[in-house]
């Protein structure tokens, strides 16, 4: 509140109450974009009035308790959310429902009470919502459907809840307690006992201050909380029941006493600026009744008994609520209104009135129904030529005698086709076989098909999801296998986020071998695993085509880099790796979708082990699994001549061995099995070299060093091995905590090298306590597939389903229902020990430092001689016969920030679309075409060389290829043939490796439609380092949007993919578009322009016209011709080589148009400047809209010309404007005290 201005001046008194619910005032609540009042009764009813004369405008029946609260929908300006005990409700201002949340139904609780959302947060949609038992629950209130459950922990129940700052939510719980919530993620980030009673009231003066009361604990105090600090700041000494905060102050808020005086608060110097008596009995006789009473005392009236408090935006208008039904406004107005003797509506003058907020939006009024002339009837008039009137009697239709009506039932199921094909029988009975996949007297369980979720239908999947959010949704449909769904927009139009509200990355489904995705999460949070393959992955010394550690590497960088940026990775390269893997083959891991595997929890066991074996002969080195390895000690003795022998081995896996059936032994835990799996004793018949025959020989195994994290082989193959985990039940039950399963161990060896093993508490920390960390499972609900369960922060558990990714209750990790049953195991070290000698990863910069923390970032570390290696060195396949690029990549260009490029990529199937169609001719994708990236092409952005191709690389197939899509992709079969080739042929893992050290050292990508082509290559890049053109030039107003191919003809002039696609031309054209954006931007002239383009692909049906007979695509943008190239009609000639070997093209005098016209001649009568821009643009664009020139450099120029040009002197080309500060590369650290070397490598 200003100094200026007046303190609180009563405005009036308005009764909300009507004759059909003549309740108290419970919550009240202003618009954040009109001018209106919400008010909620304690009888449910709600009803909207009109500021500042408070006229009545709709009504609703929300709810038949209380309404606790309003929240406004300020992101999507709909109305406003009520909340009380029985839901949640998004109640639009006309008065109509939008969605309901029950609290019985949806959130299965017996009450609800607050509800808040931070204030910035709205481009989530997220807000909490507080039920019983200590529940929180994260709703998103776009669509109205609960996304998952936050652990209250020793909280108890939350009561009141408010949003503060720019994504902090603050929980007031009934102990007394604080606890401060993130927005972005719903972690709790701190928890501070402010008092030691229950809070009535917990708002936000300001960004970090936060003001609290408890006025039934009787503490006549108003706490203030200073968020930065994570401390009291102080107390003020005003008894309040209730407050709310001024907007548009400084950090003040307005309490509210029972005895019915307001205070104005100063948060930050903890003081009180004013105090307005609210209601002065001596100024107030009831009507109706005397001012004395029987023994002449003045009647004084008591003052109302006040229930809630809330500000206007603009911090003009306080409404108050009371118990009686009235709401009482007060403004810091200077001026008061006037009131309507007959109807007692606030009349104010438009100059004084109060506003809601600063700015508002015009409140639609409903249309007035204009009563019709009556008719004048007599018996000459027809009786057709007006409406009947209402009627009171019953209808004869409704009349019918009870004995002549029956009812008939619902229609009889159908049976399917395929039965009564097969029935044999008279007309009035037929018998037929029962199908094998019906179950005998049940009847077939059958869930609800999920509806497809495409962005495209976002708006509409938002309504129906809002009716009947959590209808027919049961837990298990979490867990059922994934599929992608396909629209006529292709995988891209799939909404993920959907799946996935968490800032961590699932992975794409549809890619052979996929049923590992969820294992490979699980490794993925063991840190010091994925740190030691991140590593390996950067090194230049690993040339195995096929390492499945490289691969590994490269899809957990993915994982890291994907973090919070909501987009799903995909695993192909890995997955292709993997099949291509020969002992993979031999051991029957290969997916198979004609045979499946006899059990997908056992194929899942087997190839963990092929793993751990696999990723030690990759590394040629036990240290990259070191976070696994477990010495063993194996003692054998031979039972002939008792020669005894010992040796140590490496285990990494521990299988249990179950006693037998669980019913012979429930005393039996999960510590004794782990104890007797660990400490093994087995007698088999082995060679002996001493007896020269097979003798009974006794093995005993033993651990002499455990590992940092234990990998257990649930090894559950039978029924009765399922027994020791599952249950009967077929869902979760409440009761937290597993009947078999600990949440954490303790393991340790003694004084004389024994293994010690017992369960510890759930709290337990120490250097010999194994948590849980991860949980490896099968579903055999449907389709089986393989699920885990991963502790990614402490006590924060999420369950990760190929692309869906959920936050879960821990209940939900220790238990097993009947269809879900254990397959592996992670219990996590809480102290590293420190690895063995043989166990240190080595790089060129030194040991490698592993850390589990969690936190700790996983960026590798390369040196600049490697980064030499990986960006100059690459392994070409055809060195022979391939024609090497004139000006390949440096290192240093790379090595500075902000490296500006051009990037383009072609693919090839390697599998045809699969699709079905209907009966009315509507096209159903299936299964998408398989492709695989067969060429890249990087062109530099930025300086002397500009438009230069640094990078074109072809792949060579590891997977026969069905389609080359030469139309598309301008790959011809003898492109990747490594006997034929001509071309810079390259395996797969070297062209990915260098891409992804340019993406980490901070190169800046420009291009077109790029998201397709690094979900494709399998590569994640930080959006700030990603210029996406089809982005650029895209109005969020139109769905459509543009193709490069118009886009060059329609803001540059140009004409392109005329023949067959070239990734070159790709890649400079979008270059071209990103400065032509650039240079729009620098004028101020954008927007019209890009609304220009707009219209002009209206006009034309967003396709440019055809190219001219003589025009071809390659001596426009991607080089390779020296003759004369007109561009969209107009012909241009070479000139001359500018700065950095590009070549600048001037336009053609008349004399190109003769027929036999020489190069040298059209050269000589050249009058255009060398930097001739391309030309103008169609005519529908204005004329000040010129595409740059763009820098080109044709191949091997200067030995094709059988002219001589004459030689002119071009002017410097200007370099593009960067797209943003250069940030720093993102390498964990370069070595110290290594210069750069200085050879024109470097340049």
């Amino acid at each position: 509140m200003d100094d200026e201005r007046p303190a609180l001046v009563p405005v009036g008194t308005y009764y909300t109450a009507t004759p059909s619910s003549p309740a108290g005032v419970s919550a009240v609540h202003f618009d954040d974009y009109q001018e209106l009042i919400y008010v909620g009764h304690a009888q449910g009813h709600t009803r909207t009035f009109v500021m500042p004369a408070c006229e009545p405008y709709t009504a609703h029946q929300a709810f038949y308790s209380p309404i606790l609260g309003w929240m406004s929908d300020s992101s999507l300006n709909r109305g406003a959310i009520a909340v009380s005990a029985e839901g949640v409700k998004l109640v639009g201002r006309r008065g109509m429902p939008i969605w309901t949340l029950t609290a019985k139904n949806d959130f299965k609780s017996a009450n609800l009470f607050a509800m808040a959302r931070a204030p910035q947060s709205a481009a989530a949609h997220e807000m909490l919502v507080s039920a019983s038992f200590a529940r929180l629950c994260v709703v998103n209130y776009e669509r109205g459907a609960i996304l998952r459950d936050l652990a209250a922990d020793e909280m108890q129940e939350v009561h009141v809840m408010c949003g503060a700052g720019a994504h902090t939510v603050v929980a007031g719980a009934a102990n007394g307690a604080l606890k401060v919530f993130d927005a972005r993620t719903w972690r709790p980030t701190v928890s501070l006992a402010v008092q030691p009673g229950p809070f009535s009231a917990v708002v936000a003066a300001s960004e970090h201050l936060i003001l609290t009361t408890g006025a039934h604990s009787a503490r006549n105090v108003v706490d203030v909380i200073d968020l930065r600090t994570q401390a009291l700041l102080g107390s003020i000494p005003v008894p309040a029941a209730l407050l709310t905060a001024l907007p548009g102050s400084d950090a003040r808020a307005v309490a509210i006493g029972e005895a019915g005086v307001a205070s104005v608060l100063d948060a930050a110097t903890l003081s009180v600026t004013d105090t307005v008596t609210l209601f002065d009995p001596e100024a107030v006789v009831p009507i109706g009744e005397s001012d004395d009473d029987d023994d002449g005392d003045p009647v004084l009236p008591m003052p109302p008994s006040y229930s809630c408090v809330h500000a206007s935006s603009s911090g003009d208008l306080v409404a108050i609520g009371d118990w009686e039904g009235n709401v009482h406004f007060w403004s810091r107005a200077a001026t008061t209104p006037s009131v309507d003797t007959d109807s007692g509506i606030l009349d104010w003058t438009p100059e004084d009135a109060p506003r809601v907020n600063a700015v508002s939006e015009p409140t639609v009024v409903p249309s007035m129904v204009t009563p019709t002339d009556p008719v004048h009837w007599d018996p000459k008039v027809a009786l057709n030529e007006f409406g009947m009137p209402r009627y009171t009697a019953p209808l004869l239709s409704g009349t019918w005698p009870e004995h002549i009506m029956h009812s008939v039932g619902l229609p009889p199921v159908v049976i399917a086709p395929s039965i009564m094909t097969n029935a044999r029988g008279t007309d009035a009975l037929k018998s037929a076989p029962k199908p094998a996949s019906l179950q005998r007297n049940q009847w077939p369980y059958k869930t609800k098909p999920e509806v497809p979720r495409f962005k495209s239908a976002r708006r509409n999947r938002s309504r129906s999801r809002g009716r009947s959010a959590g209808e027919g949704k049961s837990i298990l449909d979490d867990y059922k296998q994934m599929e992608i769904q396909y629209s006529r927009f292709g995988v891209q139009d799939f909404d993920f986020r959907f799946f996935n509200p968490t800032p961590y990355a699932g992975l794409e489904t549809a890619v052979p071998q996929s049923y590992v995705n969820n294992y490979l999460q699980a490794l993925f949070y063991a840190r010091g695993f994925a740190q030691c393959a991140i590593q390996h992955s950067v090194s230049p010394t690993c040339t195995k085509e096929l390492c499945l550690l490289c691969e590994t590497g490269y899809l957990f960088r993915m994982l890291q880099q994907a973090q919070g940026q909501e987009i799903v990775c995909r695993a192909a390269n890995w997955c292709s790796t993997f099949g291509h893997v020969r002992e993979t083959t031999v051991m029957n891991l290969r997916e198979n979708p004609a045979v499946p595997f006899p059990s997908i929890g056992g194929t899942m066991a087997q190839c963990a082990r092929f793993l751990f074996d696999q990723f030690k002969r990759d590394a040629d080195s036990v240290a990259v699994v070191e976070e696994f390895r477990a010495r063993l000690l194996t003692r054998s003795e031979c039972a002939g001549c008792h020669t005894r022998k010992e040796k140590v081995v490496d285990a990494f896996t521990v299988d249990l061995a179950y006693p037998g059936a669980r019913i012979n032994h429930p005393d039996t835990t999960f510590v004794d099995l782990l104890r007797a799996s660990m400490v093994t004793t087995e007698s088999s018949r082995v060679w002996c070299s001493k007896c020269r025959q097979y003798k009974a020989t006794t093995q005993d195994r033993a651990p002499i060093r455990l590992p940092n994290v234990l990998h257990v082989n649930c090894n559950v193959r039978t029924d009765w091995n399922s027994d020791w985990w599952c249950t009967k039940d077929n869902h979760f039950t409440g009761v937290q905590g597993s009947h078999f399963m600990p949440l954490r161990v303790k393991i340790w060896l003694d004084d004389e090298q024994a293994l010690q093993i017992e369960q510890a508490a759930d709290d337990a920390s120490g250097d010999d306590i194994y948590a849980l960390a991860a949980v490896v499972f099968e579903v055999s609900e449907g389709r089986p597939h393989i699920a885990s369960h991963v502790e990614v922060e402490e006590n924060q558990w999420y369950m990760f389903n190929d692309f869906l990714v959920r936050h879960i209750p821990e209940n939900q990790v220790l238990q097993f229902p009947r269809w879900k049953t254990p397959t592996i195991l992670h219990y996590r070290r809480m102290v590293p020990q420190a690895p063995s000698a043989d166990g240190v990863m080595y790089t060129q910069a030194g040991p490698l430092t592993v850390s589990s923390d969690p936190d700790m970032p996983l960026d590798p570390i390369i040196t600049p001689t490697e980064l030499v290696s990986i960006l100059e060195g690459v392994h070409v396949i055809n060195p022979t016969r391939c024609v090497a690029t004139m000006d390949p990549l440096r290192a240093g260009e790379v090595v500075h920030p902000g490296f500006l490029c051009a990037i383009d990529a072609e693919f090839v199937s390697l599998q045809e679309e699969e699709a079905e169609y209907t009966s009315d001719g509507v096209k159903r994708v299936t299964r998408p075409a398989r492709l695989s990236l067969a060429r890249v092409s990087v062109v530099r952005g930025s300086g002397a060389r500009a438009g230069s191709v640094c990078i074109d690389d072809y792949i060579e197939q590891r997977d026969p290829v069905v389609d080359y899509v030469t139309a598309y992709s301008g790959i011809e079969p003898s492109d990747l043939d490594h006997d034929v080739s001509t071309r810079h042929l390259v395996p797969l893992k070297a062209a990915y490796r260098r891409l992804r050290c340019m993406a980490d050292a901070g190169a800046v990508f420009v291009g077109h439609s790029l998201e397709q082509d690094f979900r494709i290559i399998n590569l994640v890049v930080s959006p700030d380092q990603v210029v996406d053109t089809v982005k650029l030039y895209h109005l969020p107003s139109q769905p459509r949007k543009l193709s490069l191919k118009f886009l060059a003809w329609a803001a540059l002039g140009l004409h392109v993919q005329v023949g067959n696609h070239d990734s070159v031309e790709d890649a400079r054209t979008a270059l071209a578009l990103y400065n032509k954006y650039l240079e729009m931007k620098a004028v101020g002239s954008w927007d019209d322009f890009l609304l220009e383009i707009y219209d002009l692909g209206h006009r034309n049906a967003f396709r440019p016209p055809p190219a001219p007979a003589h025009s071809y695509s390659s001596g426009v943008i991607g080089g390779g011709s020296t003759e004369f190239v007109p561009v969209g009609g107009t012909p241009m000639i070479p000139l001359g080589m500018a700065g950095g070997g590009a070549t600048v093209y001037a336009a053609a005098p008349p004399l190109a148009n003769i027929p036999g016209a020489t190069m040298a001649a059209v050269a000589a009568a050249a009058v255009a400047p060398l930097h001739f821009p391309p030309p103008q643009p169609p005519s529908s664009l204005s004329g000040q809209h010129v595409a740059a020139a763009l820098p080109i450099q044709p191949p091997q120029m200067q030995q094709q010309r059988a002219t001589p040009v004459p030689q002119l002197q071009p002017q410097p080309v200007p370099a593009p404007v960067q797209p943003q500060q250069p940030r720093a590369p993102n390498f964990a650290a370069v070595v110290a005290g290594r210069a750069m070397p200085s050879s024109n490598r470097w340049a």
